[in-house]
């Protein structure tokens, strides 16, 4: 438990210190931090490191990166070095935490942890937005340093102010929307979970702030996300013949999405309204394919087609940005993109197989007469895993601090679960071994 608790105190730090002016000038070292002690931790957890079949899958998409290194047009050998210790920064949890002794109350304990943190940065987020300026950090440096600069990121209240979308713990405008997402997912299976069951309400107040500001933040994709994390969690337990499951959190879920719409109403109508109807004003695929869709249809229709087997390392993304010749410079808005440019086709069918088999594998968490508790936090990584996925279609979550908190939810998860059933296996051969 020390070291995953570990890890995730030196990611809120490393979020913490960017509210800061003073570290904004070093920025770039800060974000690199969050992801490097991923391979910190790597080198220094000792323990026997069990490989299962997705660690050998994202072994496999280290190759096919290494690959590139002779690829003409890479962009420079410290930019293809750059990509894939990124990469390998991003899912080294997958391996180091395989090496720990996890149980299901250690699963918990993160959890709540985790949940605590951007539950409290989804109170921060709805501060801000009654008290402007007065609970907001530093603005990144990047964001500043934009050439779109930061008009576009702000909002109006119906008072007539404008601010900046909820920043939450971020540094961003609209940073809030990531902590309203997990706040709401978490606080799914906690809200199941019968150790916490006299928390209830604690975890919906965090639910419905963190669905406050995900609406006040305008960010489509999360809230689609959120969405479709809540069906999934739902038709999981549904599957399961969790009924009594199915019908409370059901009840939770519609008070509180009922109190967190009134409230950010009541506050921003206009803004609200008016950027939500869009995901109404035709059917969803007409919806996505005129707004990030295009970016698929143009990777699908010329970008696998130009660079089927990629277009170098190093052309794209913050790698390209601080280290990379910006003269050969690529633009990828979603994951798909990204992963075409990096390996091609190659690459994007492992991870879309990666990304799928993880939703296979978490599903398969819930099954057994065993699985009463495993039915909730199983579930809860199912819908986590789905919304994952679809948010690749819509921006580059993989290769981001989203992606780092993936891997780790997957790996505690999954750890957890191997933990467990390898103790329900020993006793219960202990069971025989003494009635024999």
């Amino acid at each position: 438990m020390f070291w995953v608790l570990l890890f995730l105190a030196v990611q809120i730090v490393c979020q913490l210190a960017l509210l800061r002016d003073e570290f904004q000038p070093v920025r770039k070292f800060v974000r690199a931090g969050s992801f490097g002690i991923n391979l910190v931790f790597l080198a220094i957890i000792v323990g026997r490191t069990h490989i299962d079949f997705v660690g050998k899958l994202l072994i496999g998409a280290l190759g096919l990166l290494a690959i590139g290194f002779f690829h003409p047009e890479t962009n420079s050998l410290v930019t293809a070095v750059g990509v894939v210790v990124f990469y390998g920064s991003v899912f080294a949890s997958l391996f180091w935490v395989s090496r720990l002794r996890i149980e299901l109350d250690t699963l918990r304990v993160l959890m709540i942890a985790f949940w605590s943190f951007h539950a409290m940065s989804a109170s921060v987020g709805v501060l801000q937005t009654y008290f402007p300026g007065q609970f907001q950090g530093a603005l990144s440096t990047v964001i500043e340093s934009s050439p779109y600069g930061a008009a576009g990121l702000v909002i109006q209240l119906d008072s007539g102010e404008q601010i900046f979308r909820p920043m939450g713990l971020t540094d961003s405008p609209g940073g809030a929307a990531v902590s309203g997402m997990y706040v709401c997912l978490l606080g799914m299976a906690l809200l199941l979970d019968k150790r916490y069951r006299w928390w209830g309400l604690v975890f919906a107040a965090g639910m419905i702030a963190g669905l406050y500001c995900l609406l006040l933040c305008q960010l489509r994709v999360f809230v689609v996300s959120l969405f479709i994390c809540a069906v999934t969690f739902l038709l999981t337990l549904a599957y399961r013949g969790e009924g009594g499951r199915l019908m409370k959190l059901g009840g939770w879920l519609v008070g509180i999405v009922v109190l967190g719409s009134l409230w950010a109403v009541s506050i921003g109508r206009e803004a609200v309204v008016s950027r939500m109807s869009t995901l109404l004003a035709d059917d969803p695929i007409a919806v996505y394919q005129g707004n990030r869709g295009q970016f698929l249809v143009h990777t699908f229709d010329r970008t696998i087609w130009e660079h089927p087997l990629g277009a170098g390392l190093g052309r794209w993304g913050m790698v390209n940005n601080y280290f990379g010749d910006r003269a050969t410079s690529l633009w990828a808005e979603i994951n798909w993109t990204a992963w075409c440019y990096d390996g091609g086709i190659p690459l994007m069918a492992l991870f879309a197989f990666i990304m799928l088999y993880l939703i296979y594998r978490a599903f398969r968490l819930t099954a057994g007469a065993h699985a009463t508790e495993w039915r909730i936090w199983g579930a809860m990584l199912v819908a986590y895993n789905m919304a994952f996925l679809a948010t690749t279609f819509c921006a580059c979550p993989l290769l981001s601090q989203i992606g780092v908190e993936f891997f780790l939810i997957n790996a505690v998860v999954y750890t957890a679960w191997r933990h467990d059933m390898h103790l329900r296996r020993t006793l219960a051969a202990r069971r025989v071994s003494a009635a024999g």
